[in-house]
């Protein structure tokens, strides 16, 4: 009874007491309608905690302009919607009775720049790219090069960041052949590391007695890949003072 009940008063209501005849829309859409008219409808919505993305881009995440009311609105898929947005990291979307959306986001944070084609693209520490900026307009940033970088940056930057004297000559990092990483340090100085287990190679070239004459050695390339093997080429001006020196 209580269902006959119901389905007659949504009747008159959509039909204004049976003088409107018009085409049946389906069950779902005259349900949002009904909620509507009892003052379910979604008449306000606020979003709070990003910068970095545009207001209009959250709204038009939550598809508004498709479901008016609250019985129909599903909080989950906004959710979905709006976290698949480039710089939202997490979003939570509540529906306050009896018309009301509030948004609240968490926006990721930029890890690296990635220099590709002759642009600069923010990543974050995921990977995931987030937006291009003007090239070297972002200094605080480490920059890293080749396919597949930002996926695999974390990795480096975590080993790295243990010593500070790599991080303060560090320049930029060239993921190559998607296997290993070539780091390019101040004065122009080239660091090949192996592919597995680069990590010892940095506490090779950073730690200890050797490690610190590595670092501060005034070379032009130094070779990592080979395990037990250090090869290194020397800047054209110490060979010179060297056979200087012999002389």
């Amino acid at each position: 009874m209580g269902a006959a009940v119901f389905g007659g008063f949504c009747f008159l209501l959509l039909t204004d007491g049976g003088r409107l005849v018009r085409r049946a829309d389906p069950l779902v859409m005259q349900l949002d309608r009904v909620a509507e008219r009892l003052g379910l409808g979604i008449d306000q919505a606020s979003v709070s905690g990003h910068r970095m993305t545009s207001s209009s881009d959250i709204f038009k995440a939550l598809n508004l302009k498709e479901v008016r009311s609250l019985v129909r609105f599903d909080s989950a898929e906004a959710r979905r919607r709006i976290e698949a947005l480039p710089w939202i990291e997490k979003a939570q979307v509540l529906s306050v009775l009896p018309n009301r959306l509030d948004v609240k986001v968490r926006e990721r944070r930029p890890f690296a720049i990635w220099r590709r084609e002759g642009r600069d693209v923010l990543v974050d520490r995921s990977g995931r790219v987030l937006s291009d900026v003007r090239t070297g307009a972002v200094a605080s940033l480490p920059v890293i090069f080749g396919a597949g970088a930002p996926q695999n940056a974390f990795n480096l930057f975590d080993a790295a960041g243990r010593y500070p004297s790599l991080v303060k000559t560090f320049v930029s990092g060239e993921w190559i052949g998607n296997r290993r990483w070539t780091l390019n340090l101040t004065g122009g100085r080239v660091v090949h590391l192996p592919e597995k287990g680069f990590a010892e190679a940095l506490k090779v070239l950073t730690e200890g007695a050797v490690g610190r004459r590595l670092i501060e050695q005034d070379f032009s390339v130094l070779d990592l890949r080979d395990p037990g093997q250090i090869r290194v080429r020397h800047t054209a001006a110490k060979v010179a003072a060297h056979r200087q020196g012999r002389r």
